[in-house]
């Protein structure tokens, strides 16, 4: 998760906590499965009163780590698990928003659309904008292009474009599933000495603060983290009441 996206988020909950005034203890884990599961065993054992889980996938792992071994309320903040309906869980419709961004393109004239993908693995957020990405070409009747970019940041979107430069894959708009994947796209093409849009359009996800700080400004599916963060808090805390 984008530094930029964890820092929004934490601003949220740190709002409620203030009203509260309650502390709150912070687990950086930069998405790695052992860090993750670390910080859990180290929250369990401060008996803290509740959790806020905010990482790319909630795993059966995780889940059974604090289920089977403590009974502290958690809440799912911008995730959720691959399969399971979590009440708890608090996020934007992935599949809608994809779809939404991709028949925007559509009607903006384009055909050849595709799809730049921080992974396409089984993590749950992947795997809904990747499909509401195809459900909007396939109702159009537009052959879907999926690249996987094997990363959300910016170095991946440059990489990730290098890659285009030399397929023969055509396309006149890239839909990436992320801002940061997308600044990097837009980066490295400018490099290549290619004018957005008047080459191809690029859309990105997230509307991170950078996203309007480059040049040309990112045109962005907005989430508002913040609130989804003001939203998780509030949650838990009704959870430990």
């Amino acid at each position: 998760m984008s530094s930029q996206i964890s820092n929004l988020i934490l601003k949220g909950i740190e709002a409620i906590a203030t009203e509260k005034n309650t502390s709150i203890i912070v687990g950086y884990t930069f998405t790695d499965d052992e860090k993750t599961y670390d910080v859990i065993e180290t929250m369990i054992q401060n008996r803290v009163d509740g959790l806020i889980f905010s990482n790319q996938q909630f795993t059966k792992k995780y889940r059974d780590a604090i289920e089977n071994r403590s009974n502290i309320p958690y809440v799912l903040c911008a995730t959720r698990s691959l399969g399971k309906n979590d009440k708890s869980a608090f996020m934007i419709d992935d599949l809608l928003a994809a779809r939404e961004g991709t028949n925007y393109l559509i009607k903006q004239g384009h055909t050849n659309i595709t799809l730049v993908a921080g992974t396409i693995d089984q993590e749950f957020i992947a795997l809904q904008r990747v499909n509401g990405y195809k459900e909007a070409m396939e109702e159009a009747g537009l052959n879907t292009n999926i690249i996987d970019a094997h990363g959300y940041d910016f170095n991946s979107g440059k990489k990730v474009f290098n890659k285009l430069l030399n397929s023969t894959i055509d396309f006149s708009a890239l839909f990436c599933t992320s801002d940061e994947l997308a600044i990097g796209v837009m980066h490295r093409a400018i490099e290549h000495g290619y004018q957005i849009p008047e080459d191809f359009s690029v859309l990105g996800f997230d509307n991170i603060p950078s996203s309007q700080m480059f040049y040309p400004p990112l045109t962005t599916i907005s989430q508002n983290f913040y609130d989804i963060g003001y939203q998780s808090a509030q949650a838990l805390f009704n959870l430990i009441d």
